[in-house]
């Protein structure tokens, strides 16, 4: 597992993604959390992600990071800037920094890394003198410092963004630390995510479970892994709102016939439409199908609870990686 140490960056969410995508197990974890379990634990490598702090100002003790010479690690933007410090470098404060897309210069060949692409930078602070023991491996157009490298350890350091979009050749760098520098292989794939969904479901056991089942891609692969195990025990709800596209309900029909779910449909167009007759401004709107859909299935789940004698010990959501961070 790679931990990403996350420092408050708004990238934080797309490094684990990018990791990810290259084929590696991830885990975002505090800052506090990564400092204890560095104790007792040891990950396969560790990303130290940017922030909006400057290091001037943080006095905390981050030595536990750096104290395994064994360990990989990749500190990026803020990252880089702890790095540079606790290794006896200089930091200073920029009296212009570098922001938005920029070019940065490759000053050795490394793995598929192109000698100049274009990245996302948002930065003040900066190294002016490399420690001891690394080299320097990336210049910006500005001649700043953009990457250092250790000569002995495992140790990547880059002021930029390699892990947005806009930094074009961002996951053949990512893919150069994991692969290059950590030696890692890949162990994040189809098979292995279904086997580590399956492993948290089977800590369930044999208990009853509801489903909240729209029908669509996220709804229906939780569903469908969480029925490989629970069977029966799983129950699946969908509520008819009146609002779906044409062929949304007839989707469940089929998964009706088709599949093993067992799949309640909620009847509720009229309730829905009724309500928002009149009804033009969209958030009002939003608001009375969020509460309208609540009511509606909290009812009707324990009207069937109650009739079928049994209790929900869980709640079933499949849902899009974006919306649970943006539920945080």
């Amino acid at each position: 597992m790679i931990w990403i140490v996350d420092f408050g960056s708004q990238y934080t969410q797309l490094i684990t993604r990018k990791i990810r995508e290259i084929g590696h197990q991830s885990e975002i974890i505090t800052v506090e959390e990564s400092l204890d379990r560095l104790q007792t634990e040891k990950p396969d490598a560790l990303i130290l992600s940017g922030g909006p702090q400057s290091v001037f100002h943080d006095q905390t003790d981050y030595s536990p990071f750096f104290k395994n010479p064994d360990l990989p690690i990749l500190g990026i933007c803020y990252g880089m800037q702890l790095i540079g410090q606790y290794f006896g470098g200089v930091v200073e404060k920029g009296l212009k920094g570098e922001y938005g897309l920029s070019s940065v210069f490759s000053q050795k060949k490394l793995g598929q890394i192109p000698q100049e692409q274009k990245v996302w930078m948002s930065h003040a602070d900066h190294i002016s003198k490399v420690p001891q023991h690394f080299e320097i491996v990336f210049k910006s157009e500005n001649n700043l410092l953009a990457g250092i490298k250790h000569l002995s350890r495992p140790i990547l350091a880059l002021q930029f963004h390699p892990e947005v979009h806009h930094s074009r050749e961002g996951l053949k760098t990512l893919k150069y630390f994991i692969e290059d520098i950590a030696h890692l292989k890949s162990d994040w794939t189809n098979t292995k995510i279904k086997e580590a969904s399956l492993e948290v479901i089977e800590k369930i056991g044999k208990k009853n479970v509801l489903c909240a089942f729209s029908g669509g891609v996220d709804s229906l692969v939780a569903a469908s892994l969480a029925h490989e195990l629970l069977g029966h025990q799983l129950h699946c709800f969908f509520v008819d709102n009146g609002l779906l596209r044409p062929q949304d309900l007839s989707h469940i029909h089929l998964l009706q016939e088709k599949t093993s779910l067992k799949i309640q449909i909620i009847h509720a167009k009229d309730l829905f439409l009724n309500a928002l007759k009149g009804i033009s401004d969209p958030e009002t709107k939003r608001k009375i199908i969020g509460k309208i859909f609540i009511e509606v299935f909290e009812s009707k789940v324990q009207e069937y609870a109650s009739k079928h004698q049994i209790k929900f010990d869980y709640l079933l959501q499949g849902t899009l990686y974006p919306d649970v961070i943006e539920s945080l």
